[in-house]
């Protein structure tokens, strides 16, 4: 045959190794035309190509060659769409999934790099927050240390750690009585879908005051103190508990003076004099 390509050939005009060739050969994907009985050359014709051509299209889409080589073995129009929609779906949950990290990646980056705009400040700030859910389990704690059982719990029954991360958990503290201990935990969530109900709390909408300290956990209190008193200079005032989260501590930053907890706190409404 005046087309005959040899393997080299064959790999150069189709940028394929020819390893790659040689093993689509050894399991049946794509044979040459013809081989060499003497020498075990192998040959391919022109018209091959476009045999090549739609493997490699449907490998590049992420069809695997298993997949492939069934379909082409024993190919119908019918089969060919069926397998075409069987990845578009695949590939449509990895888009979402892909998406949902990529949403996690920015708002913790936002997250991070509004801290040093808020810390120069050292001044609450006032948000106005939509409604957030949390999980939420109301246990006295006395030590920050009594808190990793309940984390573990957590972890077990969500079957997933990706929550239980830094900047995610966090402590409450009544802001009525005046003690040192926790009155439970939290912890953010994304998608409430998978938690259990009876753990979901409802962070009501409405302006919040944000306070962000350089201070441990032992001290977390006296912080709190000073942002009702800041709130009360200006005329604001606190209505729930104290919801406190460490978004940067020794895991992100080696550096002490730039770890960072979030205190938030409810307010109630201004009323009209």
């Amino acid at each position: 045959m005046d087309d005959k390509l040899t393997i080299g050939q064959m790999s150069k005009l189709n940028s394929v190794p020819i390893k790659t060739l040689r093993y689509y050969d050894e399991i049946g994907l794509f044979k040459p035309y013809e081989v060499d009985t003497a020498t075990g050359y192998r040959y391919y014709t022109l018209e091959q190509i476009k045999k090549l051509d739609l493997i490699l299209y449907l490998k590049n889409i992420g069809i695997p060659l298993k997949e492939i080589q069934k379909n082409i073995a024993n190919n119908t129009l019918e089969q060919f769409i069926n397998m075409l929609e069987k990845y578009k779906n695949k590939t449509e949950k990895k888009i979402s999934a892909l998406q949902h990290i990529q949403n996690q990646l920015c708002k913790k980056i936002d997250e991070l790099s509004s801290l040093t705009v808020y810390r120069r400040h050292d001044q609450p700030v006032i948000k106005r927050m939509s409604a957030r859910k949390v999980i939420q389990v109301n246990t006295p704690i006395q030590r920050v240390n009594d808190v990793e059982p309940l984390l573990r719990k957590i972890k077990q029954a969500t079957k997933s750690a990706s929550s239980i991360v830094i900047g995610n958990v966090g402590y409450i503290i009544s802001s009525e009585e005046k003690s040192n201990s926790f009155e439970g935990l939290f912890v953010t969530i994304e998608d409430e879908q998978k938690m259990p109900v009876e753990w979901l709390h409802t962070l009501p909408a409405g302006e919040y005051a944000f306070y962000y300290v350089n201070t441990d956990y032992e001290h977390i209190h006296s912080s709190c103190e000073v942002l009702l008193n800041d709130l009360q200079r200006v005329g604001r005032e606190g209505s729930s508990s104290f919801y406190i989260r460490s978004i940067v501590d020794s895991f992100l930053s080696d550096k002490q003076e730039e770890w960072v907890k979030e205190i938030q706190i409810l307010l109630k409404p201004l009323t009209v004099q």
